[in-house]
């Protein structure tokens, strides 16, 4: 039985060389003040043509990424574009990935390794390593651990601000739904209910669903905003912060600026200033920073969990008594000892949800 999400790197091997600067073009957004605004505040309202990952018959981009952005494998003697490295994907996702550059499929090549419960007398694939013969390892059980938080499609193009009336999400690039400007940066992003951001060096961001809680918007006039402690961001719209309206495809109502939205979630640790595109060493996105049309980003480490279930199954021997559960302390007595108060905390699973 397949736990559901394996470790993979996702290529893709273009039939064409492209030029993403030289090919770029302008948003599908009204801009009122476009005729004041500079050739370079107007190049952060293009978008360069990019490979999308997508799943769900094309109608969901899993990841996004600039052609050439990093190295893949060689493919009939050509460089691929490495658009995802060893990040956490559900299998069903890997199963239905396509990806797609200019309304043309182009060669998905998928490297994955994916952790599987097996009856011991069941065969073996002969690709497969038996990790449970002779003990697991530390490092081999902190990356099944690690399968925990996974990459998840971003939100839904067609729901405010960005209005997409189109109705593949793929083409939602066009009104600023996960495209990229020259460079990289992207435009807006939105992921969907309990995920937020989250980037390495070599994915471009991405959602990672880690059961965060309730979402709140932010508003600026600049390119620059943090979440508050103790959230991450779960997206952002118009990260250069130019007021836009509506176009033919879609867009906001009313003129508007940047917006940021950040979901709370109790597992961040160990944070970092914006210094570069990326999170270094991974992680998940606190803080945006666009200025001069330098994009930046800041990040925070996840608290891996301790354990996690390996499979969906009730729990059926050894039921929780009315004393199981998470504790939080929440005051000290007149003796100087911690009280505590049972905590439900959905991020870590049952018990007793």
């Amino acid at each position: 039985m397949e736990l559901g999400t394996c470790e993979a790197s996702l290529s893709v091997a273009m039939h064409e060389t492209p030029n993403p600067d030289a090919e770029a073009e302008r948003l599908n957004l009204s801009i009122p003040s476009w005729p004041q605004l500079s050739p370079k505040e107007q190049k952060a309202y293009t978008r360069s043509p990019a490979i999308h990952i997508t799943t769900d018959d094309s109608d969901k981009i899993l990841f996004t990424c600039l052609p050439g952005y990093a190295e893949g494998p060689l493919l009939d003697g050509n460089i691929s574009t490495l658009c995802a490295s060893h990040a956490a994907v559900r299998s069903s996702d890997l199963f239905e990935a396509t990806s797609l550059f200019k309304n043309s499929f182009q060669t998905l090549v998928t490297e994955k390794n994916c952790p599987v419960l097996m009856d011991p007398s069941a065969p073996m694939d002969p690709i497969a390593r038996n990790t449970a013969k002779g003990g697991m390892t530390m490092q081999q059980l902190s990356h099944i651990l690690r399968l925990a938080y996974y990459a998840t499609p971003f939100g839904d193009p067609h729901q405010e601000p960005f209005n997409y009336t189109g109705y593949d999400a793929a083409f939602a690039d066009m009104v600023g739904f996960a495209s990229l400007m020259q460079g990289g940066a992207p435009w807006g992003i939105k992921c969907p209910s309990r995920a937020v951001v989250a980037s390495d060096q070599t994915t471009m961001p991405y959602c990672l669903q880690v059961d965060a809680l309730s979402e709140k918007t932010f508003y600026a006039f600049s390119g620059s905003m943090s979440c508050p402690d103790g959230s991450a961001v779960s997206g952002w719209y118009n990260l250069p912060g130019i007021e836009v309206k509506a176009g033919a495809l879609g867009g906001p109502r009313n003129a508007t600026g940047l917006r940021l939205y950040c979901r709370s979630t109790p597992l961040l640790s160990s944070c970092e200033q914006p210094t570069t595109s990326y999170c270094q060493g991974g992680g998940v996105v606190v803080s945006v920073s666009f200025d001069s049309n330098q994009f930046k980003i800041g990040c925070c480490q996840l608290q891996r969990r301790l354990g996690m279930a390996l499979t969906d199954g009730v729990r059926r021997t050894l039921p929780y008594q009315d004393f199981s559960g998470y504790y939080c302390p929440t005051g000290v007595d007149v003796t100087g000892a911690a009280t505590y108060q049972e905590t439900f905390i959905p991020s870590l699973g049952s018990p007793k949800a």
